[in-house]
């Protein structure tokens, strides 16, 4: 037997005391950190959930929020009939310089103008700026197979527009009399004034008249 003095008994005791504490520190440390882990990575995934969520979101507002009743071509509509609007129309995003349709080629799209500015040139000559709530591509639309553009239409300004293909077009004046009818009211507005300037161009430098027909009929008289 190995002689052990009294000091060295108190110290193994203390020893043993303080290995025990931190055994129990440990254990409450180690339960702790497994009872919170599982809600620590609830609270990431959920954050991270929501920073994925939310531009997509927000896109999904602003393309249902671009179609507007305050727009001219789409005054009165109920919020329902916009979200069923939606459904047959691409809202999208165009550059300044960006071509919409040119003159002489076949149209492939109704476009509606919800943000920014539009020109209009007919021969190259500068007649219209096309603002938001305002419309073109139906004339030709409407006289298929005959589809071609009777005017150049380009982006001034970074804009936003809703388009939609021949077969929705369709739709759209099936399915919303009240669009249909402002659609059609333009289209005789805009068919007037291409015929008077096509009469125009036709007459004699001594028979043309002094009229201004500069202006493309961007909105419906009121």
């Amino acid at each position: 037997m190995f002689p052990i003095d009294v000091t060295s008994v108190h110290a193994m005791r203390e020893a043993e005391v303080h290995v025990a504490a931190q055994g129990r520190a440990h254990h409450r440390v180690v339960h702790r950190s497994r009872a919170v882990r599982p809600w620590r990575r609830l609270v990431l995934l959920t954050a991270s959930l929501r920073s994925r969520l939310r531009p997509h979101r927000d896109t999904e507002a602003a393309t249902f929020g671009a179609l507007s009743a305050s727009l001219e071509v789409l005054r009165g509509l109920s919020a329902e009939q916009l979200v069923e609007l939606n459904r047959h129309l691409s809202v999208s995003r165009v550059p300044p310089g960006q071509s919409l349709g040119c003159e002489g080629e076949p149209v492939r799209n109704f476009v509606i103008v919800i943000e920014g500015h539009v020109g209009v040139t007919i021969d190259g000559i500068p007649h219209a700026v096309l603002d938001a709530g305002t419309h073109f591509g139906a004339i030709p639309l409407l006289d298929r197979p005959s589809s071609m553009h009777r005017a150049t239409f380009t982006t001034m300004t970074p804009s936003r527009i809703a388009v939609a293909n021949p077969r929705e077009f369709r739709e759209i004046l099936d399915l919303f009399p009240l669009v249909a009818h402002r659609i059609y009211a333009m289209t005789r507005v805009r068919r007037e004034f291409l015929a008077e300037l096509a009469r125009e161009h036709r007459a004699e430098p001594s028979e043309q008249s002094t009229s201004d027909l500069t202006d493309y009929p961007a909105h419906l008289p009121v």
